[in-house]
């Protein structure tokens, strides 16, 4: 693992409403998905493994 990285036991991830928008019609008002699309979730865990810093 890279110095002062984390590694998170992810278990749950929950995903909002404007996210669901997106993957399902393409844009929300006058914004629309062009390219690849990362969405921006953080889900939550414990920190199962850490490098030193």
């Amino acid at each position: 693992m890279p110095l002062g990285m984390v590694k998170i036991a992810i278990h749950t991830v929950g995903v909002c409403g404007s996210d669901v928008h997106y993957y399902t019609h393409g844009k929300i008002g006058p914004f629309v998905v062009n390219a690849r699309w990362c969405w921006a979730m953080r889900p939550p865990g414990p920190s199962s493994r850490s490098a030193p810093a």
